[in-house]
């Protein structure tokens, strides 16, 4: 398998820098906040669609994380994630 082409990764790290900049810190605190994910497209809560069971026993690697809200929201379920995001808005901050 061959690695993408980097003009189509940075077309894809363009659009979700776009797409981040609609969640300003004020609604990522927002969704941190609640008791359950909401799948965040649709904001279908997780109690209805019942498609990640028991998450407990896992390590998981959320890759595009943005805040890393589903990330918080599982280690909340006792699961140990990972969060990898490579637009500018979700990497570390330096000298600061």
């Amino acid at each position: 398998m061959s690695s993408p082409e980097p003009d189509s990764v940075a077309a894809n790290v363009a659009a979700w820098t776009q797409e981040n900049a609609q969640y300003p810190d004020g609604a990522a605190a927002r969704l941190w906040s609640r008791e359950e994910i909401a799948w965040r497209q649709f904001a279908v809560p997780e109690a209805e669609l019942q498609v990640l069971g028991d998450v407990s026993p896992l390590d998981v690697v959320e890759l595009g994380c943005g805040t890393a809200y589903f990330s918080a929201w599982l280690a909340r379920q006792g699961a140990r994630p990972v969060g990898v995001d490579p637009t500018p808005a979700s990497s570390p901050r330096r000298g600061g």
